[in-house]
């Protein structure tokens, strides 16, 4: 293969690869979600520590241990990852598609809130809590552990070998590992010496 042909080839690959992102990106933002970056900034935050693959025309990417397509990646990115993204914009948990305000950290300025109140109701606004549901992307076992049982069921059921992916969390053992307190093992080892001299 002579030098024109590759740098072809490699035209071609480039040409592929962002034709399929930009596709993704058009689904991303079919679902009404503003992010507060531009896309090759929000791109280059979801790239950080993950590889984007182009198969039969769709870009893909794993996130939470799972193969999915980038669209998707970027939806759960900017719920996630929060300070991206107009919350107002996000759905709303447990109904799909429809954006709202979630938290009282979703109302910015003042006026907003006044708008909210008129809207719906001061109780209504009273009974927001201060900030949305902490989510973040799952790595580790613990991150598995506080998820509801609905959440656990999907991820396994995907992936019967899930939990065997996730990093072990500080402090705790994996399913199958022998825990060790080494904090315990250290102070029976310091009163020990002592003890024994005492007889």
């Amino acid at each position: 293969m002579t030098t024109t042909e590759e740098a072809l080839a490699k035209e071609r690959a480039e040409a592929k690869t962002t034709a399929a992102l930009q596709a993704e990106f058009a689904k991303f933002h079919e679902s009404g979600i503003k992010p507060n970056v531009s896309d090759p900034e929000l791109l280059a935050l979801l790239k950080e520590g993950r590889h984007i693959t182009v198969e039969d025309s769709t870009a893909y990417t794993v996130y939470d241990g799972e193969k999915i397509a980038v669209g998707e990646a970027l939806k759960r990115f900017v719920h996630d990852r929060r300070e991206f993204v107009d919350g107002r914009t996000l759905p709303r948990e447990g109904v799909t598609g429809r954006p709202g305000v979630t938290s009282k950290a979703d109302l910015k300025t003042f006026k907003e809130k006044v708008a909210y109140v008129n809207k719906f109701g001061e109780a209504a606004f009273l009974a927001l809590p201060l900030t949305g549901q902490v989510s973040s992307e799952i790595r580790t076992f613990e991150d598995f552990r506080k998820l509801p049982i609905e959440e656990k069921n999907r991820l396994i059921n995907a992936d019967p070998n899930y939990m065997e992916k996730l990093k072990p969390s500080p402090g705790h053992r994996m399913p199958g590992q022998a825990f060790i307190n080494h904090e315990l093992l250290e102070r029976q080892k310091a009163i020990r010496p002592a003890s024994r001299g005492k007889r």
